[in-house]
């Protein structure tokens, strides 16, 4: 579509200018979208660079399409490592700004987890292996402050665990409804405690964490009076 591509080479040239030239640029986009959100889309998510630019194309309905989900994770994944920007960071505070200003009604939580998980997957973006970037885990504290009930939200807080990101569990812990803590969290607890068990406890503190996790389960069943005699027996050595 030549407008929308107009509109788009428009766009790029004022993302070093001044706010107000880039707005201009980004309500011409907008208008666009509404006429062939497709076509918009699939330009600014093959050339977004930025936070501002991943925003737009979340907005615009981005989310929706299964296509540009996998085009931006394969940009996250494939990035140069030459590149002048840091396509997983940007991705992942579009992200975070995206949970954070939605309500009750989102729907879109499958692919927003599915993207992040590649921006947390982009390993050669950390210092250490057992790392996660900033920017990855202020998007998780944001869903977990929205979204503490979705098990996608959880399971992925607890897929590669860091220090911080026990620590995001420990503090939602009053808001994860109970049978997510069954499903989810107990098993993960379980299965570390018993590596804890057999290899010594090593004063970690990821390790402490793990306590924590399992001290807040206790305090969240007490007061949810449903302390199941199955679930306590799975503790038992």
């Amino acid at each position: 579509m030549p407008d929308c591509k107009s509109a788009f080479g428009r766009l790029k040239e004022v993302l070093l200018r001044d706010a107000a030239a880039r707005g201009e640029a980004e309500d011409i986009f907008k208008v666009l979208a509404r006429r062939s959100q497709k076509s918009c889309c699939h330009i600014l998510s093959t050339s977004a660079t930025d936070k501002r630019a991943f925003e737009l194309l979340w907005n615009a309905g981005g989310l929706a399409n299964e296509e540009i989900v996998q085009t931006v994770c394969s940009r996250v994944c494939l990035q140069s490592t030459d590149c002048t920007f840091d396509v997983a960071r940007e991705v992942a505070q579009s992200i975070e700004t995206v949970v954070r200003s939605s309500d009750n009604t989102f729907t879109l939580l499958d692919p927003l987890v599915y993207i992040l998980r590649a921006c947390d997957r982009a390993g050669s973006n950390y210092k250490e292996v057992d790392e996660r970037s900033t920017e990855v885990l202020d998007a998780i504290s944001a869903l977990l402050g929205k979204f503490h009930s979705s098990r996608a939200v959880v399971e992925f807080c607890l897929h590669r665990p860091t220090l911080e990101s026990l620590q995001l569990v420990t503090g939602a812990g009053a808001s994860i409804p109970v049978l997510l803590w069954i499903d989810v969290v107990l098993p993960f607890t379980i299965a570390r405690m018993k590596e804890m068990k057999e290899q010594g406890v090593s004063g970690d503190q990821s390790e402490q964490e793990v306590v924590a996790i399992v001290r807040e389960c206790a305090r969240v069943f007490f007061i949810a009076r449903q302390v199941d005699v199955v679930v306590a027996a799975s503790f038992a050595p």
